[in-house]
């Protein structure tokens, strides 16, 4: 795992190039991006950042170069954790992110019945990352995207908090 500060692919607002876009970004994980070649050739699984605090995931295929100098196909996420700061963001218009695998915003959407929250929406949390074995001996690390639901009254007043799990979570397995 690596983790940083700058998401490298993001649909957020730190997704164009520095110097584009409608907030000429100073703050941009765009560059970031020079380090994918090297995650991949050297194995890394994922990266845990939070720029754009959006809780997006994207994948990211290429080659890794195991230590006898063979390749393997390798997946990479990359995971934008939204759990503080400036609130839970949606995408911003006129950025795009081609290896985005998930993103609250549009897959886990707000579901209402009679005024009262019942599942879904933009909520803080956390990632869960799991190590252990699993049945086959091998080692395996299953990500949770956990967040805090709030339970709410007909009258629209909190009662309570609930952990959940957005319906994103990822096993990666030791080959």
């Amino acid at each position: 795992f690596v983790i940083f500060h700058h998401v490298p692919y993001s649909s957020g607002p730190h997704a164009f190039p520095p110097g584009v876009g409608d907030l000429f970004d100073d703050q941009s994980g765009v560059p970031t991006r020079v380090l994918t070649p090297l995650f991949l050739k050297y194995g890394v699984d994922a990266v845990f950042c939070g720029h754009d605090e959006m809780w997006e995931r994207s994948e990211i295929s290429g080659m890794e170069v195991r230590p006898d100098s063979s390749e393997v196909l390798h997946t990479l996420s990359v995971f934008d954790v939204g759990i503080g700061g400036d609130g839970l963001r949606g995408p911003l218009e006129g950025s795009n992110n081609d290896y985005q695998r998930f993103l609250v915003h549009a897959d886990a959407p707000e579901l209402w019945e009679e005024n009262v929250l019942i599942g879904g929406g933009k909520h803080y949390g956390h990632l869960e990352v799991n190590v252990e074995r699993n049945s086959a001996g091998k080692w395996q690390a299953r990500i949770e995207p956990v967040y805090v639901f709030p339970i709410l009254q007909v009258d629209g007043q909190v009662a309570d908090f609930e952990r959940r799990v957005y319906a994103d979570t990822v096993t990666l397995i030791s080959r």
